[in-house]
């Protein structure tokens, strides 16, 4: 890795932890490379091909590591069970409404092919950022949509 780039991931590692104290540190430093992938990624001309998948993920996750090491520790990363959206969830509140104490947030339903998507969200400068998601089949409900 380009001593630019080990630069530019350590600085993200350091925001990450500074802005998302509640988050561990293995968290941290998957999240970090994660989101270093991603930009890599989408800064490649013609990396991607037009779409995104695990695999052009993993080959830009930095790592000193063969692609298949990288691929098995961005799905262990993905599975983590200790590692969920909510747990971004307060400190990205508190990074967009710092002095607010009520929080507007916009809640929608829609659907993906048979899926339901219900997700909350709060507006923010004309877009709106997502602090939960969940998804449902109306076929699998067991009891009421109300408890799902």
């Amino acid at each position: 890795m380009r001593k630019t780039s080990e630069e530019e991931l350590t600085e993200l590692k350091k925001i990450l932890e500074r802005e998302f104290p509640s988050l561990k540190k293995t968290i941290t430093r998957n999240l970090s490379c994660l989101i270093f992938a991603f930009v890599l990624l989408l800064r490649t001309y013609r990396g991607w091909y037009g779409r995104l998948t695990l695999s052009g993920i993993a080959r830009c996750f930095p790592a000193r590591a063969t692609s298949k090491n990288r691929y098995k520790r961005l799905t262990r990363f993905l599975d983590n069970e200790n590692f969920q959206m909510v747990d971004l969830t307060t400190d990205l509140v508190r990074l967009i409404y710092e002095e607010e104490n009520l929080l507007p947030v916009i809640i929608d339903q829609t659907a993906i092919g048979d899926v339901q998507v219900i997700s909350a969200n709060v507006p923010a400068e004309g877009r709106s950022i997502p602090l939960a998601t969940s998804t449902f089949e109306y076929g699998k409900i067991e009891t009421s949509q109300n408890r799902l």
